[in-house]
């Protein structure tokens, strides 16, 4: 079986590519769409892969509320990101920050 992985380092055209074709395109249309609900996309994180068949790179990651941090109003207090699960907020409260964003991105498709 032949190794099909990325190589481990990418030279910076590569790097530029990324930065400038994937990542700046993507933050920007999900912080417009935050910003239209009036919740701030504070950052983010994708990952990018390399399609097989040409060699292009591409967004290779499922975007969800593990990937962002949001914060309604731009206040951190209101964070509906996962930081309230890695701090050990209850339960309940984590599963309700889910669910608006859930909400919130019902909208998103709505939109378009």
């Amino acid at each position: 079986i032949r190794d099909r992985r990325m190589p481990a380092t990418l030279n910076p055209t590569e790097v530029e590519e990324i930065r400038v074709s994937l990542v700046i395109p993507t933050f920007e249309v999900l912080e417009q769409a935050w910003k239209e609900h009036n919740v701030s996309l504070i950052d983010m994180k994708i990952e990018v892969g390399q399609r097989q068949r040409d060699g292009k790179l591409v967004v290779a990651d499922v975007i969800d509320n593990d990937s962002w941090r949001i914060w309604p109003k731009g206040d951190p207090k209101n964070q509906l990101d996962k930081q309230s699960f890695r701090e050990g907020e209850n339960d309940y409260n984590v599963i309700e920050k889910y669910r608006a964003v859930t909400e919130y991105t019902r909208e998103f498709a709505r939109q378009k």
